[in-house]
């Protein structure tokens, strides 16, 4: 199952790359020393203890943003493992792909599509795919109106769930409702956080709702140091197990 995870998060990469590349503005393809170019993050994050317990938690994340006039496409790939003497605590893998249409005055509005996927070993979820499309709307957006710091935007959409829960199949209707802003500090820092909310449409009690809180200060100009919180609440997770799963980790980026 893992496999398919893997071959899901790889199709949702080549799938979106590939649409915002034949998307992009003709005029950008003419002057190529113009041409907007991807903003692409690596980090690492390892949390080691001795002593009374012996645990270990690594994590890896990518993340790769691209912008034209009127297109915008982001890419994001999130993984871990862990063990807590011995046994095994962690092990997840999530990743998604998202296309943003930009119009209307200073292309606040776009519409967008997205595909997500998730695998959790310890929480028992063999995988959890999400498809979803809608509108959103920038309130705050770097380059309009003399703001050169914030990003603040609000999507909303039908979508579609196919997951596989402690040895259960299910599938059924969603909404997909989300928040994002980020916040240039300082030239050397930043700060984004990111919610979203996925309901099943007839039976609004079944849900899942993401967030994700980080900072991170520049040492370089590649290279930063971050910290990320990230908790995700299930109401109906697999028997016996809880209904949150909060992360705090600290690591180290590279921007390329």
């Amino acid at each position: 199952m893992k496999t398919t995870t893997q071959l899901t998060l790889a199709s949702v990469v080549a799938l979106t790359g590939g649409l915002a590349t034949q998307t992009a503005n003709a005029q950008d393809a003419k002057k190529p020393d113009d041409a907007p170019k991807w903003k692409q993050n690596a980090a690492l994050g390892l949390t080691l203890t001795k002593g009374n317990s012996d645990t270990a938690l690594f994590t890896a994340s990518y993340a790769g943003s691209k912008k034209w006039s009127n297109n915008e496409v982001s890419l994001g790939l999130n993984g871990g493992y862990g063990e807590n003497d011995g046994t095994k605590n962690n092990e997840f893998v999530n990743g998604f792909g998202q296309y943003n249409w930009l119009f209307g005055k200073d292309n606040r509005w776009y519409g967008f599509g997205r595909v997500g996927a998730l695998y959790d070993g310890i929480a028992k979820i063999d995988y959890r795919v999400t498809v979803a499309a809608g509108l959103g709307y920038y309130f705050l957006k770097e380059g309009v109106n003399d703001n050169k710091r914030f990003n603040l935007s609000a999507e909303v959409g039908p979508g579609y769930v196919i997951e596989r829960v402690g040895g259960l199949n299910n599938d059924y209707a969603t909404i997909y409702a989300a928040e994002k802003f980020t916040w240039k500090i300082t030239d050397k820092s930043r700060l984004w956080q990111t919610l979203d909310f996925t309901p099943q449409l007839d039976d609004l009690e079944n849900n899942v709702t993401d967030l994700e809180i980080g900072v991170a200060s520049k040492i370089t100009e590649a290279i930063d140091l971050r910290v990320v919180l990230t908790d995700t609440y299930r109401s109906r997770p697999a028997a016996t197990f809880k209904h949150n799963d909060l992360k705090l980790v600290a690591g180290i980026g590279y921007t390329f």
